[in-house]
């Protein structure tokens, strides 16, 4: 049964708490006086501190591995007693302070934050609202992690405060078990529209800052088949309220999973657009099966989180690859995307995936290694042709794995079985899972050893044969034109009236060349070109062509002798198959939670 409430403006949407029997670890007020300069204070109180206080503040945020030095919007700090006296405090290094507390009864330390950031969801304040990621803004006194921690406000006037975290004694306060969770619960400040919906005894909140064109109703229904499907597949919840926080204004998109809330960003045309609409769902759905898949099991390697520095592990593609797999998936079981439609998508991951010069070169376990590097750090063009997508090799993996142990199994298991179970056994409170009980959970639900699998695939790069264990459902992936076509491996892009060199791709024509990134290209065999013309001119190129391309590198003019290649386009489409098999039926109708297709 969901029943809906629906209401303009909200206050604190959590259930009060009693008061507390004890101080609080750390005792945090924002200060919302120059939000609308951007500029946010914070100032956290500690009690009984010693002769010294450290506060650090992290250098990333859960749901992106990457450095993001948070404290480089740090204007201001200072330090002081119980009675507002000065205390001395010393910076220690990038990102962390040492208050010299002298015995005192307390140290607050308070810092200034330049709240400016919007699309990597870190922290915003303007005169419409204030976002705050705890990881970009609330400073960790370590040796009070696991305490609980209260955040008041101050300045609010008439703006409301929505976040997972629980309610405080106080109207204008929220309060968190442990640090942890305090970062792991973002918070929006203002006025907002507010749906709440219950669902399987859990009480949902959808909180939208910014414009959306769908009705209470249609955004309850559609987020609560979402929610269903996720729940039916895990079976268990250890959460009993989920927040889902919506930022919807030009210019952003994307979103981050928390404890028990997402913030999702998008356009406000994708709540009027059918494939906007249909992008945005596969986003909430992301984000909410993340509340399984991250928050309740993750791998070792980033459990518990270190906030000083990178957290390495192989097994991000299971983290954000196997998310990726459900969040099309579930919107065609739950009927929100068609059958057709969702295997045209997975045609298209297929074919990034069998595209990607990266893949021979780099496996997915590495990719996952390497994301604080290559996926989420510093931009490479090279990266184009070393890496892999973790979100969209990892999907595909998840795809031909889920194939795998409904073939085996001869559709008594699947992939929802080892995601179910690894939710049962390596809960948070577990310290995470390693490689090795991955790949043992899946050769448990498949009844038979994955590890060639595995070392091909995975710690390989080897080509799935997705062929076929795609038959396994009554698919047939078909490679839309065997023929190669006119390669040269060579990207341009129009800049400042000149063109010049965006991407060289490895061991291709332009690489034989000798031709690198950022040569301006002036001509072709005498015609001068631009990127557009350089398209034409490839397209009405044969195999076997050699070009005379014109080349300024440094302002230094050269020649140089292209050889137009021939490649294979890897663009698919997946097809039903013309004359199924009982099996091939029950084991679709089961994957793709539908009745298999009739043709006319």
């Amino acid at each position: 049964m969901t029943t809906i409430r629906s209401s303009l403006f909200l206050l604190l949407t959590t259930p009060l708490l009693p008061a507390c029997a004890a101080q609080p670890g750390v005792d945090y007020t924002v200060r919302l006086d120059r939000a609308r300069n951007q500029i946010v204070r914070i100032e956290a109180t500690i009690d009984q501190p010693g002769e010294q206080a450290e506060f650090v503040l992290p250098t990333w945020r859960p749901g992106r591995y990457g450095i993001l030095d948070f404290a480089a919007t740090v204007r201001t700090f200072d330090a002081v007693d119980q009675s507002g006296q000065p205390l001395p405090v010393e910076k220690i290094r990038k990102n962390a302070w040492i208050v010299d507390a002298g015995g005192a009864e307390s140290v607050t330390f308070g810092y200034d934050i330049f709240a400016n950031e919007l699309g990597l969801r870190t922290r915003h304040a303007d005169d419409s609202h204030v976002f705050l990621n705890g990881s970009s803004i609330f400073v960790m006194n370590p040796a009070r992690r696991l305490e609980e921690h209260i955040v008041r406000f101050d300045g609010l006037g008439d703006w409301q405060v929505a976040s997972g975290l629980a309610r405080a004694d106080s109207e204008n306060a929220l309060v968190a078990a442990n640090f942890d969770v305090l970062v792991d619960s973002p918070i929006e400040i203002g006025e907002h529209r507010l749906i709440e919906f219950e669902l399987q005894g859990v009480d949902f909140e959808i909180v939208i800052w910014g414009e959306c064109a769908k009705t209470d109703e249609e955004l309850s229904d559609d987020f609560g088949k979402i929610a269903e499907a996720c729940m039916d597949i895990f079976q268990s919840n250890h959460f009993d309220r989920y927040v889902f926080l919506i930022h919807s204004a030009d210019g952003i998109g994307g979103g981050t999973e928390h404890l028990n809330s997402t913030i999702m960003q998008t356009r406000p045309s994708s709540f009027t657009s059918e494939s906007g609409y249909r992008g945005f769902l596969g986003l909430v759905t992301h984000e909410f099966f993340h509340t399984w898949n991250v928050k309740n099991f993750r791998p070792a390697g980033i459990t518990p989180y270190d906030y000083d520095k990178e957290n390495y592990t192989t097994q991000l593609w299971v983290a954000e690859g196997s998310t990726s797999y459900y969040d099309d998936l579930l919107l065609a079981r739950t009927g929100q995307r068609t059958i057709q439609n969702y295997l045209d998508a997975v045609a298209g991951s297929i074919g990034s995936v069998r595209g990607n010069p990266g893949r021979a070169m780099t496996t997915v376990e590495q990719a996952s290694y390497d994301a604080w590097l290559k996926f989420w750090g510093p931009s490479s063009p090279d990266h184009r042709n070393t890496n892999v997508s973790i979100y969209t090799q990892g999907h595909i993996i998840s795809l031909a794995l889920d194939m795998l142990i409904r073939s085996e199994t001869e559709g008594a298991g699947s992939f929802d079985d080892v995601m179910r179970l690894m939710n049962e056994r390596y809960p948070y409170e577990s310290g995470g899972y390693t490689p090795e009980q991955f790949q043992e959970t899946i050769a448990e639900v498949a009844g038979t050893s994955v590890e060639g699998f595995f070392e091909r695939h995975i710690s390989g790069v080897d080509q799935m044969p997705l062929e076929d264990l795609l038959s396994t459902v009554g698919l047939e992936l078909i490679l839309r034109d065997p023929d190669p076509v006119p390669f040269a491996g060579l990207s341009l892009r129009d800049s400042g009236g000149r063109t010049v060199v965006s991407r060289v791709f490895d061991n291709s024509p332009a690489f034989e060349a000798g031709l690198i990134l950022d040569d301006e290209i002036v001509s072709a065999d005498g015609v001068r070109l631009d990127a557009d013309k350089w398209s034409d001119i490839l397209d009405e190129s044969e195999i076997g062509d050699s070009l005379t391309m014109g080349v300024f590198r440094r302002d230094n003019y050269r020649e140089v002798e292209l050889t137009i290649a021939g490649k294979v386009s890897q663009r698919y489409d997946l097809e039903l198959v013309d004359a199924p098999t009982d099996a091939q039926r029950v084991h679709f109708e089961d994957w793709i939670g539908q009745p298999w297709p009739e043709r006319d």
